[in-house]
């Protein structure tokens, strides 16, 4: 059944509904090839957002030559005991506590490496500093933290590095914090 003008009018199972023809089914094969890449990559720019959003915390151990691997989610680290509140009231657990709780004695006296999502790693960190610095899991608002599920920030004069821009030292404050290799 056919009704007047643009508009065209099936009948199915479920009942009546309508099919209007416009604008967006007179393109060129052009134009209709550009709207699907688009669609592609604005797809594949959210599915690499939340991969990253939701990526754990890899921790690598290496004693003696032997490599332990650990995975912790921010929702793992919000659940440890021992929380930090920043002076910006982010919450964060310390890297010496989780060290304490997931790998035990076997980390003290340990040198550690931070890496992030985009690629940055930091300087090795010595053993006397790398516990002081603050693993953030939850921003200031209550909600995720800006820049990735997990932070990484030393208090002043601690694993002091040079800026990612190179310009300056400071200490190392790293967003989008995915990975810590730990040498004992």
């Amino acid at each position: 059944m056919c009704s007047s003008r643009r508009n065209h009018t099936f009948v199915v199972a479920s009942g009546r509904f309508r099919v209007r023809r416009g604008p967006a089914l007179h393109m060129s094969p052009a134009e209709a090839i550009a709207a699907a890449l688009l669609g592609v990559a604005a797809a594949a720019l959210i599915y690499r957002t939340r991969r990253n959003y939701y990526r754990p915390l890899e921790l690598h151990v290496n004693t003696d030559g032997c490599v332990r691997r650990y995975t912790l989610s921010s929702r793992a680290l919000q659940a440890m005991p021992q929380s930090t509140v920043l002076d910006d009231f982010s919450t964060g657990v310390t890297v010496a506590e989780v060290l304490r709780s997931v790998v035990g004695r076997e980390a003290e006296g340990a040198s550690g490496v931070f890496y992030a999502t985009d690629g940055v790693k930091s300087k090795p960190i010595p053993a006397d500093e790398l516990g002081d610095g603050v693993l953030v899991h939850t921003g200031p608002s209550g909600g995720p933290v800006r820049g990735g599920p997990i932070r990484v920030r030393y208090p002043p004069g601690k694993a002091v590095q040079p800026s990612p821009c190179g310009k300056e030292t400071v200490p190392l404050a790293l967003k989008g914090v995915v990975k810590l290799c730990v040498s004992a």
